[in-house]
């Protein structure tokens, strides 16, 4: 389906019986110590951070925003130099002015395993209500055209993209499956409500840039996109038109 609200939400992987490699993170998806891990537009670093808390190490963890070091201290004050002092005790990459419609200029080529974008957020303009919703759905979708193209360029063949958001901005047309630039392969929708306390146990909870609190994630899914070598997205899409 081109509308990913109409795929099946897959259950959580910290809900299954499954068994997987020591160390491992589990929680929507599973995390392991050997991937490299790139977060972007991780406004306040909680969620690099939990993840070097349970590897406790951070030396295969870029955290990247595209705030400025004081523009976050603005935002959030002095907790926010804590945070970056404990990615830099765990040996983690830090990067500020990150900004994804260069990625090219900030990254290097094939330089993670797992890349990972938490529900991006653009300001909706507009007078009415209507207006900046419309206006939010649209600007979502541009980021997201954004986001895909740094998984291309960051994301060797092999490796994912994991792109979470709240279910309601599933409907929008930037994240419809047949706007997916050609390399990457959505996966699957796993649902990350049933996780988010193993996150909060680390000391992660979604929020947005320059705001107070946090939003409600019951109904919010993790988006897996598999980055594939570009023989086998042709042969998928002939398979689609057979």
């Amino acid at each position: 389906p081109k509308c990913l609200l109409t795929v099946p939400k897959q259950a959580c992987a910290c809900s299954t019986s499954a068994s997987f490699p020591s160390g491992a993170l589990v929680a929507d998806v599973v995390y392991t110590p050997s991937q490299r891990i790139t977060t972007i537009g991780d406004g306040n670093f909680a969620f690099s951070r939990a993840l070097a808390r349970h590897f406790k190490s951070g030396s295969r963890v870029t955290a990247s925003s595209l705030e400025s070091r004081d523009e976050l201290i603005e935002c959030y004050g002095q907790g926010i130099t804590r945070t970056l002092n404990q990615l830099d005790k765990f040996g983690a990459s830090v990067m500020h002015g990150v900004d994804v419609r260069n990625s090219q200029r900030h990254f290097r080529r094939n330089s993670c395993d797992v890349l990972v974008s938490n529900f991006p957020f653009a300001p909706a303009e507009g007078e009415s209500h209507s207006d900046r919703q419309r206006h939010g759905f649209d600007a979502l979708g541009q980021l997201a055209a954004w986001i895909f193209e740094t998984a291309l360029w960051v994301v060797p063949v092999g490796g994912e993209l994991h792109l979470r958001c709240t279910d309601k901005y599933l409907t929008a047309r930037g994240l419809h499956s047949d706007v997916v630039p050609r390399g990457l392969s959505f996966h699957q929708r796993v649902d990350f409500g049933g996780a988010a306390e193993v996150y909060r146990s680390l000391g992660y909870r979604p929020g947005i840039v320059g705001r107070r609190g946090t939003f409600n994630v019951s109904a919010a899914s993790t988006l897996v996109y598999k980055r594939v070598d570009l023989p086998l997205v042709a042969r998928l899409i002939n398979e689609d038109m057979a």
